[in-house]
């Protein structure tokens, strides 16, 4: 082999291994783009000193920006990192994970490029694909605003802290914060036209992911939905109502004489009315009195000997009627969901109470009374009322609503039950 040949291939040798290692560093390394005033770079090993337009800058190596100074750092993938005021900062991992001892950094990573993460004393902020500023003082105080994009905060000394923060929203963080608060929205319109990390410097890559946010939290809001129903919510009702008794037999002298035809309202129908009143704590559930009367025409039988004077002794039976008011009383439980933004609330509900007026039995007599009646029939009682149902209503407006809805009553004592179909007014306040 020739001399030249041989220096040649000492010159290939020595030359490969330096370009690999050159292309690599400038993976690694950032670019200054923008200067503005006073700013420094703090090599590791060196003394500092004044930044210059196009200085590469090494991984560890510390940027310190001076009061109303400002810089600009580009990676080879177009990761982009501008510094505040009075900020100290360095990098490694070609930027992704950044040391933010204080001040202020605007922090821009590619879609697809692997995110990167923000490090303070206090507070952890990781972003992937995403536009974010960040703001902390010495004080320990912090802030993170998402441009576009998104990025979770974490505590350092309480890491199972964390909030997930949205484009368009931020994040303050009191110094000492041993919890997170929760996100608040940003004022991006403001931000991008006075904040000093966007004022002054090139349009960002991201500038066009940046204004949609803007645009959408600028975008007319839908009206907010009507509150038909709401918490805390006194509501009053008076109400018709329907009764079908769930027990009918036929009157029959034997029968009734030995106490089969217990209904307790002796009607097999009745009409009348009431009125309630309910508390509902939320718009879900509520407590509630509701108090009713029903005109009930009774039917029961009548056995009687007909001219007891004359000594006709064989009885007959018939049937006689009584008109009497039934009433009742009982404390309910209400459970009422509201359909989204309708007017319409289905609700189900269950009561327990008294009833009173009804009950009267028939009982032979032992002796022909001066009527020629044989049969005795005795006073009203009062017994125990429970009482389970559902319906709807529908509000007319926030303060008043049409009610519909179906219950069966429970009364104590055998052939006693009946169903009640109520239709009424309500009125909330």
């Amino acid at each position: 082999m020739g001399l030249a040949q041989t220096i040649l291939a000492i010159c290939i040798a020595i030359g490969l291994p330096t370009s690999h290692a050159i292309a690599a560093d400038s993976k690694t390394e950032a670019r200054v783009t923008q200067i503005i005033r006073d700013v420094k770079l703090l090599p590791k090993d060196a003394a500092a000193r004044a930044a210059m337009v196009n200085d590469r800058v090494a991984e560890d190596t510390g940027v310190r920006t001076g009061g109303d100074s400002r810089s600009e750092l580009t990676f080879a993938d177009l990761t982009i990192t501008r510094l505040g005021a009075n900020t100290i900062f360095s990098f490694n991992k070609a930027g992704r994970n950044v040391q933010l001892e204080s001040g202020s950094i605007l922090l821009r990573v590619p879609k697809n490029s692997g995110g990167g993460t923000i490090n303070t004393s206090a507070v952890t902020a990781a972003v992937t694909g995403s536009t974010v500023i960040f703001e902390f003082t010495r004080a320990g105080k912090s802030k993170l605003i998402v441009l576009e994009g998104g990025a979770r905060a974490s505590l350092v000394k309480h890491p199972g802290q964390s909030q997930y923060v949205r484009a368009g929203q931020m994040l303050e963080v009191p110094a000492g914060a041993t919890t997170l608060p929760l996100p608040t929205d940003a004022d991006l319109n403001e931000i991008m036209t006075k904040h000093p990390l966007i004022t002054g410097f090139p349009p960002l890559p991201s500038r066009d992911l940046i204004l949609a946010v803007r645009q959408q939290q600028h975008s007319p809001s839908p009206p907010p939905c009507p509150q038909w129903y709401a918490d805390s919510e006194w509501n009053g009702s008076i109400w018709g109502t329907y009764v079908s008794t769930g027990s009918k037999e036929a009157l029959t002298p034997g029968r009734f004489f030995a106490g089969k035809n217990d209904t307790y309202l002796e009607a097999d129908h009745a009409w009348g009315g009431g009125i309630d009143a309910k508390y509902f704590f939320s718009r879900y559930f509520g407590l509630g009195v509701e108090g009713s009367v029903l005109d009930v025409r009774q039917s029961y039988p009548n056995v009687f000997i007909p001219f007891p004077q004359l000594g006709f002794n064989q009885a007959f039976a018939a049937t006689a009627h009584d008109r009497r008011a039934v009433g009742s009383v009982l404390a309910t439980f209400t459970l009422r969901y509201p359909i989204g933004c309708s007017r319409f609330a289905p609700y189900v509900f269950a009561g327990g109470g008294v009833i009173f007026g009804g009950g009267q039995r028939i009982t032979p007599s032992s002796t022909v009374l001066p009527n020629g009646s044989v049969s005795l029939r005795s006073d009203s009682s009062a017994e125990a009322v429970r009482q389970f149902g559902g319906g709807m209503e529908v509000r007319l407006t926030p303060h008043i609503g049409i009610i519909n809805d179906f219950s069966w009553n429970l009364v104590d004592g055998p052939h006693n039950d009946f169903g009640t179909a109520r239709t009424g007014i309500n009125f909330a306040f």
